[in-house]
């Protein structure tokens, strides 16, 4: 491509005259377009990062996001209200504190002084309200629209201020607060570009301002050095380059020829062809999916406790997280991650006791002569074909017998939840790999199912706890402590119910060039690249 800037007397005075236009008109200046290829960008210190991206970016818009790339941009160009932390904790951002309840359904949100977008255009409470309208407005076509369908109305109260007015109990609001789609956006910046807003400019008050992007190729993005929040300082770097290699290209390759400084979603098998390299970082931990055995409690056998109880002790959650995972994912022996503030490993929940699982079977009429027998659904790819071989074989040795029916991701779905003409009496059980827990924050994604799901507690046997007047007031709460203080009563209920058999969390994998330091991430996947430097 020819380089727009050709050394003459001409190009520096219409360049000058231009300048001087682009800081009347109050946009951003982009610097001269290098086009060069990543492994030929300078690392120095406080200076270039290059991170292969998983998927192509589609827009810079945060309320048509899809992809996960469209995510990672959107996190470094612009700020939340509220964010989750790389302690995967809930804080306020743009957000002067926490919002404040003033009545059942209504709530004050206080929005920071002093924040600017990167146009100049400083923050308030307008860009708030009308970020929120434009998310909630069907023209918009917000791929997640429906999920903030709870809020039903939003107001500037003061110039610092919005008041948002709820249509029922939402008992996410805080986690709906901090998701992508709610970054405020600058009024005067999606007016200005109308359609074209997320294509060809995106305005947002974060740690990194966007630079360019030819459809297809890098998006470079600068460091923004009137970053204010309380979050965290200027970000170190001086520039990020999100790099989308080629199908079919080698992204291991590429980072042990220094192509490339950060290579995301790696597959076990990759890590581990990693592992032992001085010059590679693998940085992987446990997300916020969990591998779990969803169950039918309406149905034989799992409408009885018991046997909920006995399948899910008679299962080795170690070794398939060893065997299905190369030991890249993390046993869940809870509803409650074990690195959740409120897991308590005193207080119960799945673990591993065959001897147990033997004595509960034979204390239902169970035993070598009569045996115990459950389809099991599963999605026919890996990692579920290992898993559902290794359920089989560990639960064999408890005389459970386990049929196995492979489907594809759509089928089995459908016959859980009853749709396309399923009917969902003929399923028992389903390995299934639940992802949706951004919409409750975790732990309290399993309030909100309970608290939507009151049937469930026909399945807690002889429990006499009752939770349903207690919940509906805590998830009133802004207090995330407050909230805490009703789940650490529930985990151990829905623990000894079985309600599902809870298996692995796999871990989310990434490989940096051992000079890229600090933490980039959280379980939740979020990426923190203004905690970044370069060695």
């Amino acid at each position: 491509m020819r380089n727009p800037f050709v050394f003459s007397l001409r190009t520096v005075f219409l360049a000058s005259v231009i300048f001087s236009l682009t800081i009347g008109a109050g946009l951003s200046v982009y610097p001269e377009k290098t086009h060069q290829e990543p492994h030929k960008v300078k690392i120095h210190e406080g200076g270039a990062l290059v991170l292969a991206c998983p998927d192509h970016v589609y827009t810079l818009d945060p309320q048509k996001a899809e992809t996960l790339s469209d995510k990672w941009l959107i996190e470094q160009i612009y700020d939340g209200l509220l964010e989750y932390d790389q302690n995967d904790r809930i804080v306020p951002v743009l957000a002067a504190s926490m919002p404040v309840r003033i009545s059942d359904h209504e709530y004050i949100l206080e929005i920071k002084h002093d924040i600017k977008f990167h146009d100049g255009k400083p923050l308030d409470a307008n860009d708030v309200v009308f970020t929120i309208k434009r998310l909630l407005d069907p023209a918009t076509q917000c791929p997640s629209r429906q999920i903030f369908q709870g809020i039903n109305s939003v107001e500037v109260i003061a110039p610092m201020q919005i008041k948002i007015t709820l249509g029922h109990d939402c008992p996410d609001l805080l986690e709906l607060l901090a998701r992508h789609e709610m970054r405020p956006l600058s009024i005067k910046a999606v007016t200005r570009y109308g359609s074209s807003y997320g294509k060809v400019a995106a305005v947002g008050t974060g740690p990194f301002r966007f630079i360019e992007w030819e459809r297809g190729k890098d998006v470079i993005l600068e460091r923004n050095y009137s970053y204010k929040t309380d979050k965290a300082n200027n970000p170190f770097l001086h520039r990020i380059i999100f790099h989308f290699p080629e199908p079919g290209s080698d992204v291991v390759q590429d980072l042990r020829r220094r192509r490339i400084d950060i290579a995301a979603n790696l597959s076990t098998n990759e890590a581990s062809g990693l592992a032992s390299r001085s010059y590679i970082r693998l940085v992987h931990k446990p997300g916020q999916r969990i591998c779990q055995i969803y169950l039918n409690a309406d149905r034989s056998p799992f409408d009885r406790p018991n046997i909920r109880k006995a399948i899910s002790l008679g299962i080795n959650r170690e070794e398939i997280a060893k065997k299905a995972f190369d030991g890249f994912a993390t046993p869940a022996l809870s509803c409650l991650p074990q690195w959740h503030r409120l897991y308590d490993a005193g207080a119960g929940g799945q673990f591993f006791d065959p001897n147990l699982a033997l004595k509960l079977l034979a204390d239902e009429g169970f035993t070598s002569d009569l045996q115990v027998s459950f389809s099991l659904m599963y999605t026919d790819d890996e990692p579920f074909r290992a898993i559902a071989q290794i359920i089989k074989e560990q639960l064999s040795h408890i005389n459970v017998l386990v049929d196995l029916f492979p489907m594809s991701k759509n089928e089995l779905f459908d016959f859980v939840y009853g749709r396309g003409g399923k009917d969902r009496a003929f399923f028992q059980a389903a390995l299934e790999d639940w992802e949706d827990w951004r919409g409750g924050g975790g732990a309290d994604q399993f309030t909100w199912r309970l608290y939507h799901h009151s049937s469930l507690e026909n399945k807690l046997g002889a429990s006499t706890y009752t939770w349903e007047e207690d919940l509906s007031s805590a998830l009133k709460e802004c207090d995330p402590n407050v909230r805490d203080m009703s789940f650490s009563i529930l985990s151990p209920v829905i623990d000894k119910a079985v309600v599902a058999i809870y298996l692995c969390y796999p871990h989310r994998i990434w490989a940096a060039r051992s000079w890229v330091k600090g933490d980039f991430t959280n379980s939740l996947g979020d990426l923190f690249l203004d905690s970044v430097w370069v060695r």
